[in-house]
C-alpha cells in the first residue's frame, strides 16, 4: 500500500493505493494538465515531507524514470524482465509531446522540443525497508536503468498514469507530437532487495558512521589545541578539510 496525493502541490494525504489496486490506475489513466494529475509517494504516509519520511523509516515502493534514449516499450519491458519481480510500466504525460521553449532563472535557454518515449517503472517492495537501503536500492535501478536520479530522493513524488491532451502551439515543431499512452504489467513476487545489495548498502553506512567518527574527533581535538577564543568558523573549516584530506587518502 502506498499513498497519493490529489496534485503535486497537495501535502496531505488523499487515500491510500493497494498494490494490487496498480493494474486498474494504469487501465484507466486519467486525461489532466500536469499541475492537476494525480501522485504517487513511494511510502505510506499522510504527509509527503522529508523529514517526516526520514523519521517514519518504512518505504513500500521503488520507481524508475526513463526520459531518455526514446526506447520502445518491448525493450523497456525486456529490461525490467531481467529483476524478476512484479512490475508496472507505463509511459509518462510528457512522452513523445511538445515542450516549449524554457529560460531558466540563470538565463539559459532550454529550445522547444518534441520529447522521446518516455517512461515510468513501479515496483512494490514485499516488505518495506529503510530509508538508507530504499536510497541504495534505488541508486542501483539508476545504474541498471540509466534512469534519472530524481528518483533516489525519498520525498520524490511519481505522477499517476496520465494521458493529457496535447499542447496547441504555434510553433511549427508541436505538429510532430503525438499522444502516446502504453503501459505494460510484469507478473511475479514483489520485490525482495538481494541479498548482496543489503550487504554493500550495510557496508557502506559503516563507512560512513567511521568517517564522520573520525572527523567529529578531530574537529573536538584541534579544537582543544588551539588557544581560547582562536576557534573560529575559519579554523573549523580548516581542520574539517584538512581531515578530509587524510580519510580519504586512507581509504583509497
Amino acid at each position: 500500500m502506498i499513498s497519493t496525493f490529489k496534485t503535486v502541490q497537495h501535502t496531505t494525504l488523499e487515500k491510500y493505493l493497494k498494490f494490487t489496486d496498480i493494474a486498474d490506475v494504469l487501465t484507466n489513466p486519467v486525461s489532466l494538465p500536469k499541475v492537476s494529475a494525480p501522485c504517487f509517494a513511494m511510502h505510506a504516509l499522510k504527509t509527503k515531507k522529508k523529514g517526516a519520511i526520514r523519521l517514519a523509516n518504512s518505504m513500500r515502493m521503488l520507481s524508475i524514470d526513463i526520459d531518455s534514449g526514446n526506447l520502445e516499450l518491448s525493450a523497456v519491458s525486456e529490461m525490467a524482465e531481467h529483476l524478476k519481480t512484479q512490475c508496472y510500466i507505463y509511459s509518462t504525460a510528457s512522452s513523445m509531446r511538445y515542450a516549449p521553449e524554457k529560460v531558466n532563472k540563470n538565463g539559459e535557454i532550454t529550445p522547444a522540443r518534441v520529447h522521446g518515449k518516455r517512461w515510468r517503472i513501479l515496483i512494490p517492495l514485499a516488505d518495506p525497508v529503510f530509508c538508507d537501503l530504499w536510497e541504495y536500492c534505488q541508486n542501483k535501478l539508476i545504474d541498471i536503468f540509466s534512469a534519472d536520479d530524481c528518483a533516489a530522493r525519498i520525498q520524490q513524488i511519481m505522477f499517476a498514469p496520465n494521458n493529457p491532451a496535447l499542447i496547441q502551439h504555434p510553433d511549427p515543431l508541436s505538429d510532430q507530437q503525438e499522444q502516446h499512452y502504453e503501459y505494460h504489467i510484469i507478473d511475479g513476487e514483489l520485490f525482495t532487495p538481494p541479498h548482496d545489495w543489503v550487504e554493500s548498502c550495510a557496508s557502506e553506512k559503516q563507512d560512513r558512521v567511521e568517517l564522520a567518527t573520525k572527523i567529529n574527533t578531530a574537529m573536538i581535538s584541534r579544537a582543544n589545541n588551539v588557544q581560547e577564543g582562536e576557534f573560529n568558523i575559519q579554523t573549523a573549516e580548516q581542520a574539517l578539510s584538512a581531515e578530509m584530506d587524510t580519510t580519504s587518502r586512507l581509504i583509497s
